[in-house]
């Protein structure tokens, strides 16, 4: 049988402490994620930036 390593951390409970749930990311912070995630696509020539204000061609 296989068992494999999971790269996520369990939250250590001490007798002071109360488990408050699984910690999730701010807005901002996946804000944040998102915008890096854009920019390297962007730098890697995966996506073409578009410009907010594009001209009107005839």
């Amino acid at each position: 049988m296989l068992v494999k390593n999971l790269s996520h951390t369990i939250p250590l409970i001490t007798g002071s402490d109360s488990y408050k749930g699984p910690i999730y990311p701010t807005p901002i912070q996946l804000r944040e994620v998102k915008q890096s995630h854009i920019q390297f696509m962007i730098k890697n020539d995966i996506i073409e930036p578009v410009s907010s204000n594009p001209s009107k061609s005839t």
